[in-house]
């Protein structure tokens, strides 16, 4: 390979024992170009003699794993933040939304006069406390309008009464 013959041609300027843990930067500067980073280490080899190994890593392929490595984390972050973001809105729809809109519901029916209805809670949160009090206010309601109804049949009651004593009396003195 003419790029390993360049880099060991570029190796030998350094000596090993004074460049311990050397790294380096080569670049082949072809129309290719190709980068690398070098790393020289001493070595001591089993029969006592010093030697030296390097490591050679091609950057251009490093940097296309790289690439390949940062566009999977990037995919990952927004699949990961729309599968999170669609849980809390449905957390958020279901805790919060779907209350509001059962009270509305409510409300409407309130407005509309008809109170046969009950909205009763299980939850001890603030909804549940909202949901019961509207719940005490509908039954207040409820009873006041019934008491009314009531009060307003022995008024009718009562004038009926007093008008057919009065008519009596009436009748006699006419008769006589």
């Amino acid at each position: 390979n003419a790029d390993f013959n360049k880099i060991l041609a570029y190796l030998q300027q350094f000596s090993v024992a004074e460049n311990d843990g050397l790294k380096l930067y080569f670049s082949t500067m072809d129309e290719k170009t190709d980068e690398y980073i070098i790393k020289i280490s001493s070595a001591t080899l089993t029969g006592g003699s010093r030697g030296a190994f390097c490591v050679i890593t091609n950057v251009t392929d490093s940097l296309k794993d790289v690439k390949v490595l940062l566009i999977q984390t990037l995919l990952f972050t927004v699949i990961l933040t729309i599968i999170i973001g669609t849980l809390l809105t449905l957390w958020i729809y279901k805790g919060v939304i779907s209350p509001i809109k059962k009270l509305n519901n409510a409300i409407r029916k309130v407005a509309m006069g008809n109170l046969d209805f009950s909205l009763k809670s299980t939850a001890t949160d603030e909804f549940g406390q909202l949901f019961n009090s509207f719940e005490k206010m509908r039954e207040h309601l409820k009873s006041s309008i019934e008491r009314q109804i009531a009060s307003e049949e022995e008024n009718k009651e009562l004038i009926t009464n007093v008008s057919h004593d009065l008519k009596t009396p009436l009748t006699a003195i006419k008769g006589y």
